[in-house]
């Protein structure tokens, strides 16, 4: 029997694709950013706001080289600077000597950026994206991103320069578990929430010279990471040295390990991520029973982010909080422009949605409404409701994509990402035969029509 359908292929082709990145397994082995191996591509010498500097083949896996593009995303209050006594060729952008003036142990494959910051202190940001080797496009200045599984990260020599008040630090997020010396570490942790990372300060102003000095050191292991993100700075004048070093370099004295929270939007995958496809019907931005997991019990907030132009119909796109006490009338539109609260019951307990916008970036924090913190059954009742829709009679076609994370104390989740297609493109067909199969780690479909058009 011959049945006439009504399939939306756009849809079809996102419920059935596997993920576009590739995942290469790291197992913690070493990431070499050589300054053979350092192309400055855009801007200069790489200490310039927006410039682009490729290191190629930082590691390979099965084969397979992978390559990196650091972006010096912003600098503040100070500028590159060589050591004193620096070696002749080497560059501030990532310093590659063992030694300098105030500095001993430094390895070229670490990555080794050093600065002269103002009075008051400054900070530089770096963004980190891992790309297939041999893909970087000179004209876009981008590559085939990649993610790599099981990295260690080590940011070490986070101390003082001697001189009063002069403390590094280092912000970023994202990680799983982090080590700090168990004793007589000089580091403190906190949590920034201007840009909601973990912040790693120094409680010194002495400069230690041993850059390897694990009182200064804080290590961090990912379990998925494509880009990687840190903020370096200080909180005084004069010389600042940071030393990134990507390898499983054991501790010379004990540590202790903090572990934080885990989010997997969907527990069916490899990864956190989850998929959806809708032509104006419900979906959940969940899947499984357990996503929320490896909790101390006290959750501060649920963070839920999106680029605030990627919602092209309005408040008729929108987060339904499935099975709140007010139905429908709980419903959260997603085109906000101002900030604003709004709460919701779900099992008794009120939620508040603290809504704002930024830099083009929409947040929505979910609390416990009159303050404390979530239990974790709380946190993954929240999970679990929450619901994506767009109920406009006429939909924009696109891809909504939503990071969520969770905080306790000074610790993040890693992010997760939610992304929705939403596309209501039909293509009348008459189908014989429609066959799935999974082939060397991708989705095959096989099927057979008598009319199309």
């Amino acid at each position: 029997m011959i049945y006439r359908l009504l399939i939306s292929l756009s849809l079809l082709a996102c419920a059935f694709s596997a993920n576009a990145q590739t995942i290469y397994d790291v197992n913690f082995g070493t990431l070499s950013f050589l300054a053979a191996n350092m192309i400055f591509k855009t801007g200069t010498n790489g200490s310039t706001a927006g410039a682009k500097t490729l290191y190629t083949n930082v590691i390979t896996i099965g084969g397979q080289p992978i390559d990196c593009i650091v972006t010096t995303v912003s600098i503040t209050s100070g500028t590159f600077t060589l050591p004193t006594s620096s070696t002749a060729g080497t560059y501030p952008f990532d310093y590659s000597s063992a030694t300098g003036t105030g500095m001993s142990s430094n390895d070229n494959r670490y990555f080794s950026p050093t600065f002269d910051f103002n009075t008051g202190g400054g900070s530089c940001s770096f963004s980190f994206q891992f790309i297939l080797g041999s893909s970087y496009n000179n004209t876009t200045n981008t590559g085939t991103n990649v993610v790599l599984k099981n990295v260690q990260i080590n940011s070490l020599d986070i101390d003082g320069n001697g001189t009063a008040g002069n403390r590094q630090y280092n912000e970023f997020g994202g990680f799983y578990c982090s080590s700090l010396k168990t004793t007589s570490s000089n580091i403190t942790v906190s949590y920034n929430s201007l840009n909601g990372l973990t912040k790693y300060s120094s409680i010194s102003d002495v400069n230690t010279t041993d850059v390897t000095d694990p009182a200064n050191r804080v290590s961090v292991l990912y379990d998925y990471i494509s880009s990687f993100n840190i903020t370096l700075g200080s909180s005084g004048s004069g010389a600042s040295y940071f030393f990134l070093d990507f390898s499983n370099t054991a501790w010379s004295s004990p540590a202790t390990q903090t572990c934080n929270p885990s989010l997997d939007l969907n527990t069916s995958t490899a990864g956190l991520n989850n998929s959806s496809a809708t032509c104006g019907t419900i979906v959940n931005m969940d899947y499984g029973i357990t996503n929320y997991s490896n909790s101390s019990g006290s959750v501060d907030e649920v963070v839920l982010t999106f680029t605030t132009s990627l919602i092209k119909d309005g408040n008729y796109e929108m987060l339904i909080p499935s099975g709140s006490s007010g139905g429908l009338s709980d419903t959260i539109g997603l085109a906000f422009s101002t900030s604003s609260n709004e709460n919701f019951t779900l099992g008794g307990l009120i939620y508040q949605a603290q809504k704002s916008v930024s830099s083009g970036v929409s947040t929505i924090k979910f609390i416990k409404n009159g303050g404390g913190t979530l239990t974790t059954a709380q946190t993954e009742t929240l999970l679990d409701a929450l619901q994506f829709r767009n109920t406009s009679s006429s939909i924009t076609s696109g891809v909504r994509i939503f990071d969520v994370k969770a905080r306790e104390l000074s610790f993040f989740s890693p992010t997760a990402t939610y992304d929705v297609t939403v596309d209501c493109t039909v293509l009348p067909i008459i189908m014989h035969n429609f066959e799935g199969y999974s082939h060397m780690g991708e989705i095959l479909l096989n099927w057979t029509t008598s009319f199309e058009g």
